[in-house]
């Protein structure tokens, strides 16, 4: 690899650097990778999966979903007919609140984090609101 020298050297205009290529990856000797902390918090893909019993029925619904993203509080608004699936990042899922405005028909909630279940409702036939709540993620 040639590095230019940007000091106005003409004597000295650029070096030989030796490198390496191990798995596509570039590699320059005498230099050591290590690993900076840059204080971002850990974020994990949340999807909310929402659906009907049976199956067939379009249900109409409304809520929101509270999560932590950078730190900092963040909502994502949820409003649609059945099936429906909301999928976004953040360090966790604080709090969600889904109401079923349709008459007919039962709503399923279902809440994931890097594709593990953390919360699952029971079929819902109510007019009152389904809610989870979870502890605060670690910030």
């Amino acid at each position: 690899i040639d590095v230019a020298n940007t000091n106005n050297d003409k004597e000295h205009l650029s070096i030989k650097m030796p490198y390496g290529i191990k798995d596509c990856e570039y590699y320059l000797a005498g230099v050591i990778e290590e690993p900076l902390d840059v204080g971002q918090p850990k974020h994990k893909q949340i999807t909310i999966f929402i659906s009907s019993e049976p199956k067939n029925i379009k249900l109409k619904y409304k809520g929101f979903c509270n999560y932590l993203y950078n730190n900092e509080n963040a909502t994502e608004s949820l409003e649609s007919n059945t099936p429906y699936s909301y999928a976004f990042f953040g360090q966790g899922v604080t709090y969600c609140k889904i109401e079923k405005l349709s008459s007919e028909g039962k709503l399923n909630v279902i809440i994931k984090e890097d594709g593990k279940i953390v919360f699952k409702s029971k079929p819902h036939d109510k007019n009152k609101a389904i809610t989870y709540q979870a502890n605060p993620p670690k910030r």
